[in-house]
């Protein structure tokens, strides 16, 4: 069995042929893989999938919007992803922005270096808000064990209501324009889908008021320039993002803070974003941590080899 590991770090693989860069359809020509293994980065295009023919593709993530599945279903192609790696986790940064939010930790820390004052760092508490929860997958049902735990009040919105999940863990599922109108703070816990592109865009914005907006999802859940918008009329007071749409375009700039087009055309909502003081960006690092990443591996190991159902994707 022949593997191809993409986006390949540190680990030594001698049984796979491993590569640095993610697959794309730059890369692809030529290549011959009865399993192809991929993170987030790559772009596992049907021009992709048509010119290696895998029989499995394998995604060392959970979600699985870089890949054609149409495509990779129409070829008879496997897809397996790693659903539990990372609840706690990503969940974790999910508060962590929060709170970095809350407290205004990066400008407390910036301004220690110059004066030992708490001048203009008021903050505001978690305790009492009311926080709506959109998707309660593993990542979600964490997000509220958390928010409990700050004494919140928790609501959550979710296409596939789960049954008896909401007295088990202390919440109430409402409709999305319900959440959307009364959260404090809204967090985005669901997968990126044709449906839900630009799941916050203007008119979501337009039901806001001075709401807290925290995404450790997938970027293009939220429309940019609607949030920048919302943040300039306070809609949105503050926003915590890991992720931005177009990230994978902006990580191959390098440094972005040398290249002027980034803060122009297509990137100068993200720029702008970056650079405001009531928001924090992330750069998609929520999953980085030592016990998340052996689990990916691990995980991704036992889908090339056994390949389990209940990871199998298509």
């Amino acid at each position: 069995m022949r593997v191809g590991w993409f986006d390949h770090e540190n680990r030594e693989l001698e049984e796979f042929e491993t590569f640095e860069e993610p697959l794309n359809e730059e890369n692809c020509e030529g290549l011959d893989f009865d399993v192809i293994s991929v993170f987030a980065s790559s772009e596992v295009t049907d021009k992709v999938l048509q010119e290696i023919r895998p029989e499995v593709v394998v995604t060392r993530s959970t979600g699985f919007d870089h890949i054609d599945l149409n495509k990779a279903e129409e070829l008879g192609i496997e897809v397996y992803n790693v659903p539990h790696y990372g609840s706690n986790t990503v969940a974790e940064h999910a508060f962590a922005l929060l709170l970095s939010l809350s407290k205004k930790i990066p400008r407390a820390e910036e301004k220690t270096h110059s004066e030992f004052s708490h001048e203009g760092l008021e903050g505001f508490e978690l305790k009492g808000k009311k926080i709506g929860i959109i998707g309660t997958g593993e990542i979600g049902q964490k997000a509220v064990k958390m928010a409990k735990g700050f004494e919140m009040e928790v609501i959550a919105y979710d296409p596939y209501e789960k049954k008896g999940l909401e007295e088990e863990l202390g919440f109430m599922y409402v409709k999305i324009e319900d959440l959307i109108e009364k959260s404090d703070i809204i967090s985005l816990h669901c997968p990126l889908t044709n449906e839900n592109l630009h799941l916050l865009s203007e008119e979501e914005f337009d039901m806001m008021e001075e709401t807290v907006v925290i995404n450790t999802a997938r970027g293009g859940l939220i429309n940019p320039e609607a949030l920048l918008t919302a943040l300039k009329n306070d809609s949105v007071s503050y926003a915590g993002l890991d992720v931005l749409e177009m990230e994978d375009e902006m990580r191959n700039l390098g440094n972005i803070s040398d290249k002027e087009e980034f803060c122009s055309g297509e990137y100068q909502a993200n720029c702008e974003l970056i650079e405001r003081e009531d928001v924090i960006v992330t750069p998609h690092s929520a999953f980085n941590t030592k016990e998340a990443k052996e689990r990916i591996f691990e995980t991704s190991i036992r889908n090339i080899e056994e390949r389990p159902e209940e990871n199998r994707v298509v």
